[in-house]
């Protein structure tokens, strides 16, 4: 928006951009996700000065399990039609598939993991502070703020921060660490003394999104991507 170019969305819920991909829901097979990588590269290829944005829940898709006490449906995404996981072929595949992007010239910000909560932040918030009066609410938001354990994140994020690590540095490619900016060495934060990091326990604010941006525009403009 401050360059004054558009954002297209061209995500897909749950199907993230995989080549030969297969989306599973509560077990259930959902066609369609490993069909939409070519219409979505196509997008992609369509906006030929565009910045691409790669990013995906791989944490919950590699082996269907939520984190900790956040509710609903196994979702796994796999190469096979028989819905077996299969983590590291997929790790593979999410690999070869930005390297693709790289080799046809696109300019690819390669998004992290974001810290999943497993709980959702504003009710807990409201729990939690509900009756805490405003003269103290900062303080205590300061002093206590709700996170995780950084060592949770690692773990769970290990195999596929590794496989994003592998990929060779490339002048056409940016990568966005959002542990950097929402975790410090031992807890990830849903908040700090004046705002909310989440809206629900996994998908993050405008205002932490904004300093993801915030965080990577120097390098944008090193590179000569934006002005």
């Amino acid at each position: 928006k401050n360059q004054g170019r558009p954002f297209i969305q061209i995500a897909r819920d749950g199907c993230p951009m995989v080549k030969q991909a297969i989306l599973f829901q509560d077990g259930k097979r959902i066609d369609g996700c490993h069909t939409s990588y070519q219409s979505r590269l196509n997008a992609i290829k369509h906006f030929k000065d565009g910045i691409y944005f790669y990013s995906g829940r791989f944490a919950l898709y590699q082996n269907g399990d939520r984190f900790a006490e956040e509710p609903g449906y196994p979702v796994l995404l796999t190469n096979k039609r028989s819905g077996e996981p299969s983590p590291e072929a997929l790790r593979n595949l999410v690999v070869e598939t930005i390297e693709d992007l790289l080799k046809q010239n696109i300019k690819v910000v390669l998004v992290y993991p974001v810290p999943e909560m497993g709980f959702d932040v504003p009710k807990t918030f409201v729990k939690n502070y509900g009756s805490v009066s405003p003269l103290k609410l900062k303080q205590e938001l300061e002093t206590n703020p709700l996170s995780i354990k950084r060592i949770k994140f690692t773990q769970r994020t290990k195999k596929i921060v590794e496989a994003f690590d592998s990929i060779p540095n490339n002048t056409l490619l940016i990568r966005l660490d959002p542990a950097k900016v929402l975790c410090d060495q031992t807890k990830c934060y849903a908040n700090d003394r004046n705002e909310l990091f989440y809206y629900d326990d996994n998908h993050i604010s405008p205002n932490a999104a904004q300093r993801l941006i915030d965080s990577i525009v120097p390098e944008l403009r090193n590179r000569g991507w934006i002005e």
